[in-house]
C-alpha cells in the first residue's frame, strides 16, 4: 500500500498532495478504544487531516471531572509548544526583523552564560537547533514557579557552562527556547503570550487554544492524571508561564488540526500565508553540520521507514504527540491527559506510531500494556514489603543465632543488608538533582514515579529501621 500511495503522489503549485487516501475512522476509534483499555487512559484527543482536510476528530474518556473529552478539550501540549516558538521567530525572520545567523546578544545585549566569550557566539539558529552549547548536564536549574518571569529564566543561564562550543553538538535543553521567547520579546515589543496569539492562533483560527491557565480552566481544561501502580489518579499539572515557549501551551484536537494543516502546506492555512514555505521547510529540516534529527522544534525522523517530522510533549501529567507525513501530507494529534515514567519510556511512542499505522491503513505494533506492566511492578512491591514484615518479627530469631564474639563483623554485615540500598537510593535522587535541578527532581519523585517512588522510599526506610533495631541489640549485648 505504501507503494502505491508514494506512486499517486503529484506535484501541485508549491505543495505535495496526494490523493485522498481511504482512512477508516471505525478503525481508528476501535484502536484508540483499545489502547485506552489496556493502558488504563483517562482521556484521549486526536485529529487526523490531509492537505486542507480535517478528515477524523475526536475525543474519548472523560477529563478527570467526569466530563466526556471532546474535540474541543483543552490539553496542555507540552513540548510541542516549541514548534510553535519556533514558527513564531521564523515570522520574524521573514519580515527580515531576526537573522538566524546573529548571535543571540544583538537582540538581548545583556544575555551571557558563565563563559562570556562563546556567549557572544551563540546565534538564534543553534538556539533553534538546541545546539547552542547548553546542557542540563553542566547547569542545576533553580526552581521555576509561577511566578518566575521570562527574563529571570534567561538571566539564571549567567550561570550555566557551556558543554561544548556553539554549533557543534546537539543538546536538548529547554532554556534555549525561553532565550528564543525573549528574542522575539525584544524584536517586536510584546510579550512572547500575546505575540503567539495575534500571529498563531489568531491567523490559524485557534481560538480555543491559550497561553494563560485561567482561560483555559473557564474553557473545560482537562485535569491531569498519573499512574498510581497502574491506575490512573488526578494530579493538578503545575503551570509555569516563564517556561510557556519550551512546554507549557494548551490546546485542543480541533485547534491543533488546524496547525498542522498549517504545517504540512508550507506555512497556508485558508489561503492565508502564516510562514514562508522556505521558512516552514527550515524549521523541519536538521543542521548537515550536526550529527542530529532535531530541526527547529520538530524532529525528522521515520515511523516504520516512513518520513515524518514530528515532536512529542511530555509534561507532569499530560502528554501529547505531532507527527507530520509529508509524503503523504497527512498530520496527526495525539494528546493525554496522563503521563508517568513508566508508559512515557515504553508505551507513549509505540501508541502514537500504531495511530500512524492504523491511519495508512496498516497494521499497528503497540507497547507493552500497562496494565500488566503494573500488575507485575505491584506485585513485587507487595512481596518486598512483605519481606520485610518477615524480616521485623525474625530479629530476636537473628538476634539469639548470631555470632557475637566479632561484633564489627556484625556491623559489617547489617550495613552491607540494610544501609546500602538506602544510601544508593539517596545517591540517585541526589544525582537527579544535581543533574537537572529541583523541578526535575520534583517531577520525577511526585508526579513520574509517584508509586514506585514511595514504595522505594519505605523500603529504604524499613530497611534503616531493621538495621537500627540489629544494631540497638548488638550495642546492648556488648555494653
Amino acid at each position: 500500500m505504501i507503494g502505491s500511495v508514494f506512486g499517486l503522489a503529484v506535484q501541485s503549485g508549491s505543495a505535495l498532495t496526494s490523493f485522498q487516501i481511504p482512512i477508516d475512522e471505525a478503525e481508528i476509534t476501535s484502536y484508540i478504544e483499545s489502547e485506552m483499555q489496556r493502558h488504563r487512559l483517562k482521556g484521549v484527543s486526536v485529529a487526523i487531516t490531509q492537505g486542507d482536510d480535517v478528515r477524523y476528530l475526536s475525543g474519548f474518556g472523560t477529563d478527570g471531572d467526569g466530563n466526556p473529552v471532546t474535540e474541543d478539550t483543552p490539553f496542555f501540549i507540552g513540548s510541542v509548544s516549541k514548534s510553535f516558538t519556533a514558527l513564531a521567530v521564523m515570522q520574524l525572520v521573514d519580515e527580515g526583523l531576526v537573522d538566524l545567523d546573529t548571535p543571540a546578544q544583538d537582540y538581548i545585549p545583556w544575555f551571557t552564560t558563565a563563559d562570556p566569550e562563546l556567549s557572544s557566539r551563540i546565534t538564534i539558529r543553534q538556539l533553534l537547533n538546541q545546539t547552542s552549547g547548553l546542557s542540563d548536564g553542566s547547569f542545576r536549574r533553580p526552581l521555576i514557579t509561577e511566578e518566575t518571569t521570562l527574563e529571570e529564566t534567561v538571566r539564571h543561564l549567567k550561570e550555566a557552562q557551556l558543554t561544548t562550543s556553539p554549533g557543534t553538538t546537539f543538546h536538548y535543553f529547554n532554556p534555549n527556547y525561553n532565550v528564543l521567547a525573549q528574542v522575539i520579546e525584544a524584536v517586536t515589543g510584546k510579550s512572547f503570550p500575546d505575540y503567539v496569539v495575534e500571529n498563531i492562533f489568531n491567523p490559524l483560527d485557534m481560538t480555543h487554544s491559550f497561553v494563560e491557565l485561567e482561560p483555559a480552566i473557564d474553557a473545560g481544561l482537562a485535569n491531569g492524571h498519573n499512574y498510581f501502580f497502574g491506575f490512573p489518579i488526578a494530579r493538578q499539572q503545575p503551570f509555569n508561564p516563564a517556561d510557556l515557549a519550551a512546554g507549557y501551551m494548551i490546546s485542543t484536537a480541533r485547534d491543533m488540526a488546524n496547525y498542522v494543516i498549517a504545517q504540512n502546506n508550507e506555512g497556508l492555512f485558508n489561503n492565508f500565508p502564516v510562514a514562508s514555505p522556505r521558512a516552514v521547510s527550515t524549521m523541519h529540516t536538521p543542521p548537515p553540520s550536526v550529527e542530529t534529527d532535531y530541526a527547529m522544534g520538530w524532529i525528522a525522523t521515520e515511523v516504520n521507514g516512513i518520513s515524518t517530522i514530528r515532536h512529542n510533549g511530555s509534561l507532569e501529567a499530560f502528554y501529547s504527540d505531532v507527527i507530520l507525513l509529508p509524503d503523504y501530507d497527512i498530520g496527526v494529534v495525539l494528546m493525554i491527559n496522563q503521563n508517568a515514567l513508566l508508559p512515557l519510556t515504553m508505551t507513549y511512542i509505540p501508541l502514537a506510531d500504531g495511530l500512524v499505522n492504523v491511519v495508512l491503513g496498516n497494521e499497528p505494533a503497540p507497547g507493552p500494556s500497562m496494565r500488566m506492566v503494573y500488575a507485575i511492578i505491584s506485585i513485587i512491591a507487595l512481596l518486598d514489603l512483605l519481606r520485610h514484615g518477615i524480616i521485623l518479627t525474625r530479629i530476636p530469631v537473628w538476634f539469639k543465632n548470631v555470632e557475637r564474639k566479632n561484633p564489627w563483623r556484625q556491623y559489617l554485615g547489617i550495613f552491607w543488608k540494610h544501609a546500602l540500598f538506602p544510601l544508593v537510593l539517596a545517591f540517585l535522587i541526589t544525582l537527579i538533582y544535581l543533574n537537572a535541578g529541583t523541578n526535575a527532581t520534583r517531577a520525577t519523585l511526585f508526579y513520574f514515579i509517584p508509586d514506585i517512588g514511595l514504595w522505594l522510599i519505605i523500603s529504604a526506610l524499613l530497611s534503616l529501621v531493621e538495621g537500627g533495631i540489629k544494631i540497638r541489640k548488638l550495642i546492648k549485648n556488648t555494653a
